[in-house]
């Protein structure tokens, strides 16, 4: 099993090790090793079928890493540029964040790319969600998203 798509689907769903634990049918202290290096761990096929059944993805998903390359150009510039605060400690959390459409996350995506890009990346929540999170844009950032924001609206 891959450790790291099994510790970014933990952040997404909230759940604890002993959560896992009990899903998976096997002692926390076993959870507690699978999340010890190396990346990749061995499970029991039953105890990855009980796992991915009770996490609602395939037993192949718990498998695989999660795509992306760390040291590509194009990561190590969305850390720069999504991440220059530490708002958000990784991209995986930025990213579980923008799941959950938290105001924060959604205001340094328009911040950053822009409404019609940010729209084009994760959907019409950015237009729909758009008076809760624009508290959290920098003002003339702010008054430039609402000028767009009523345009778009006055064109539904």
């Amino acid at each position: 099993m891959n450790v790291q798509t099994l510790t970014i689907i933990c952040k997404l769903k909230h759940l604890s090790q002993s959560d896992i634990s009990r899903m998976a049918g096997v002692s926390r202290q076993a959870v507690s090793l699978w999340f010890k290096p190396p990346q990749m761990t061995n499970i029991k096929s039953n105890h990855l079928e009980s796992l991915s059944r009770a996490l609602d993805v395939s037993a192949d998903s718990l498998l695989k890493p999660v795509a992306h390359d760390k040291n590509s150009q194009a990561w190590k510039r969305m850390n720069v540029l999504l991440l220059w605060d530490k708002l958000y400690p990784s991209l995986e959390d930025f990213v579980i964040a923008l799941i959950r459409s938290e105001n924060r996350a959604l205001a340094r995506l328009v911040e950053t790319y822009g409404l019609y890009t940010a729209h084009n990346l994760i959907g019409s929540i950015v237009w729909n969600k758009f008076q809760k999170y624009k508290k959290y844009l920098p003002k003339v950032r702010q008054h430039q998203c609402e000028q767009l924001w009523n345009l778009h609206k006055s064109q539904k």
